[in-house]
C-alpha cells in the first residue's frame, strides 16, 4: 500500500500552518481513477511527539503537506475543516 501520508505521524497531533490549494488527491487518482479536489495544508509536528526516545531539542519540528480526509480537529471525532491543532488519522483498508 503506498500511503501519500508518512505513518510517524498516523494519530499525531499537529499545528496547521498554511492552505497550500485545492489539488486532485494522487491516492484517488492512482487507485480510482477520478479524484476531486481537495484542500491541502502544511502542518507542522513537534519531533519530540513523534518519536519518543528524541534526543534533540524541544522546538524541533518536522512539516508534512497532508489533504484534508487525512486530518480531523484535535481531540474530536468530527471531520470538520482543521482550524489550529489537528490529529493526522490512519486510513485502515
Amino acid at each position: 500500500v503506498d500511503l501519500r501520508t508518512p505513518g510517524y505521524i498516523f494519530g499525531a497531533v499537529g499545528l496547521v500552518e498554511s492552505y497550500r490549494g485545492a489539488f486532485h488527491d494522487p491516492e484517488f487518482l492512482a487507485f480510482r481513477g477520478d479524484a476531486k479536489e481537495q484542500p491541502l495544508y502544511s502542518v507542522r509536528f513537534r519531533q519530540r511527539d513523534l518519536w519518543h526516545d528524541y534526543r534533540g531539542s524541544d522546538s524541533d519540528t518536522v512539516a508534512a503537506e497532508i489533504f484534508q480526509s487525512w486530518l480531523e480537529p484535535a481531540g474530536s471525532e468530527s471531520t470538520a475543516k482543521p482550524q489550529g491543532l489537528c490529529e493526522s488519522k490512519q486510513l485502515l483498508p
